[in-house]
């Protein structure tokens, strides 16, 4: 769908993994970065940072119009929620959250 001149599917291809996974739990019912990034494993300030790139690729600039924008184009809001169902059976522990380990001194 093109709203605006924009090709939303075309924007949310072009985002990285963890955008889209922001987006995704985003559109269903997380609310806060700490939520999101509890979830994910990350920090909320990467959280707040990836949907922020996530709106101004969209030309939105309030999380509702993003999610307004996601849910009223037809099969977005689907196709995003898969991703993310597809990425929680694949990786069921997500890699940032493994401790750091300095094997230097480990033969």
């Amino acid at each position: 769908m093109v709203e605006n001149g924009l090709d939303l599917f075309g924007v949310f291809q072009r985002l990285n993994p963890r955008q889209k996974r922001c987006a995704a739990l985003l559109v269903s019912g997380y609310s806060t970065n700490v939520a999101i990034a509890s979830r994910l494993g990350i920090t909320p300030s990467a959280v707040a940072n990836n949907i922020s790139l996530i709106m101004d690729a969209c030309g939105v600039f309030s999380r509702l119009n993003l999610v307004l924008l996601i849910v009223r184009t037809p099969g977005l809001e689907q196709k995003l929620l898969e991703f993310e169902n597809r990425v929680q059976r694949e990786e069921p522990v997500a890699v940032q959250n493994l401790r750091y380990c300095n094997h230097a001194g480990v033969r």
